[in-house]
């Protein structure tokens, strides 16, 4: 049976999330530009995608202390505040696709993922043809505070090298930088040539 929750007159589908015994909430396809901030309490799963959200800002999600599963993929989002996910220390699975960061400190502060301890599998794949000459280095320090990560799917550019920061990542299993299907879109892989250097921080 659906029920619904609402912030600024937006209706989205609530259902019970049997998998992680809690509250499921499908705000997709609302034409919402930012996080609604009336959720349950007990939301465990939430997708967000195919929205106008542009900036995740600090403690937008912060009374969602119980969340496990979030997808805010195809969103045009520009910019991480560095507070963004702030007490989502209980968040397991981060979906990040379609995206317009650019992978800068601007745009992703370098503590944004501290509270993500727990998060096993993230992917953030996006359209890198918007990159002159799919040249751009992956902030690795940002990265490597995921310690508990087991499963990542990034972005690549023609000459990007996994740096030092990713050696934090030791619990790390499968790492995707290949062509990438997500929501029915297809990311293409940017990385021309695997060389000695490409990997050297994992």
């Amino acid at each position: 049976m659906l029920e619904t929750t609402y912030s600024e007159h937006i209706a989205c589908q609530q259902r019970s999330d049997l998998q992680y015994n809690g509250t499921a909430i499908d705000c997709s396809h609302r034409g919402i530009s930012r996080v609604p901030d009336n959720l349950p309490v007990n939301t465990t799963t939430l997708d967000l995608t195919f929205n106008n959200i542009t900036i995740l800002y600090n403690n937008d999600f912060l009374h969602l202390v119980n969340l496990r599963y979030l997808d805010v993929s195809f969103n045009p989002i520009q910019t991480l505040q560095s507070s963004s996910f702030n007490r989502l220390s209980s968040l397991l699975i981060l979906e990040f696709n379609g995206h317009e960061l650019n992978y800068s400190e601007a745009s992703m502060p370098v503590n944004v993922f501290k509270p993500l301890q727990l998060l096993t599998n993230l992917s953030m794949r996006s359209d890198i043809s918007r990159f002159p000459l799919r040249q751009f280095d992956l902030p690795d320090q940002v990265f490597g505070l995921l310690r508990n990560l087991r499963h990542l799917k990034i972005d690549t550019g023609s000459k990007t090298v996994f740096r030092s920061g990713f050696s934090n990542l030791t619990e790390l299993r499968y790492l995707v930088i290949g062509e990438t299907v997500a929501h029915g879109t297809s990311f293409a892989c940017g990385l021309g040539t695997l060389t000695n250097e490409t990997l050297k921080g994992l």
